[in-house]
């Protein structure tokens, strides 16, 4: 019912699911380029792996912060999945 807890909910689940797209989009890019490579493109899935926690890591702390402050805070890197306003 309150504005402010809806615009964060819906942000961190837009979050949450752009990492998950952005997860699996990665995995078939590697796979995509591990077999073109012979093996040598299995290389980057540690480094996008990583980039993925820090990611995540990094916007929830600041959005969390953000919540506890009272502001509004968007994630960056967002798919904005879900819309801001439900539609009813």
């Amino acid at each position: 019912q309150s504005p402010y807890l809806d615009d964060h909910g819906r942000e961190a689940m837009n979050f949450q699911i752009s990492l998950v797209i952005y997860a699996v989009g990665g995995a078939i890019a590697v796979a995509l380029f591990g077999v073109l490579t012979l093996g040598l493109g299995w290389l980057l899935f540690p480094v996008g792996g990583l980039f993925l926690i820090v990611l995540q890591l990094v916007g929830s702390i600041r959005g969390a912060m953000a919540a506890n402050r009272g502001e509004y805070y968007r994630y960056p890197m967002t798919i904005r999945v879900l819309p801001d306003k439900p539609i009813v």
